[in-house]
C-alpha cells in the first residue's frame, strides 16, 4: 500500500458503523483506531482500497455496560384508583440500545400530573 491508497471499512447488518472508517497506510499497514458498531450481535466487516482485492472478516459484537432505560410499552387505560389496563415496560440498555439482560438493576416508577 501507499500512502494514497485510503483503505476503507464497511459494515453490514442492521447496525450502525462509525469512527474513522476511512485511514491512510504507513509502511503498508492501514490501521483503524476508533470504529465501532452499536448493535450486538454478529456483522460483516468489508475492507477496499483502490485497485487491490477486497477482503472481509466476521466478528461478535458483545452488548456494553448498562446506560439507559427505554420504554418499551407505554402503559394506557388508566382510570383513577385502577391499575392501568396496559402496564409499562421499560428495558435497560447498552449505549448502543442493545438489551442488557443480565442487569438486574431496581427500576423506579414515578409519575406527576394535575392535583385535583
Amino acid at each position: 500500500l501507499d500512502a494514497t491508497s485510503a483503505v476503507t471499512v464497511v459494515a453490514s447488518g442492521s447496525g450502525a458503523l462509525s469512527g474513522s472508517t476511512v485511514v491512510l497506510p504507513s509502511s503498508g499497514l492501514a490501521q483503524f483506531a476508533d470504529v465501532k458498531y452499536d448493535k450486538a450481535g454478529t456483522v460483516s466487516l468489508t475492507y477496499t482500497s483502490a485497485n487491490l482485492v477486497s477482503v472481509s472478516q466476521t466478528l461478535t459484537v458483545s452488548v456494553g455496560p448498562k446506560a439507559k432505560l427505554a420504554v418499551t410499552v407505554s402503559g394506557s387505560g388508566a382510570v383513577g384508583g385502577s391499575a392501568f389496563a396496559i402496564q409499562p415496560a421499560v428495558a435497560i440498555q447498552d449505549a448502543g440500545g442493545n438489551l442488557v439482560s443480565t442487569d438486574t438493576s431496581a427500576v423506579t416508577v414515578a409519575g406527576s400530573g394535575v392535583a385535583g
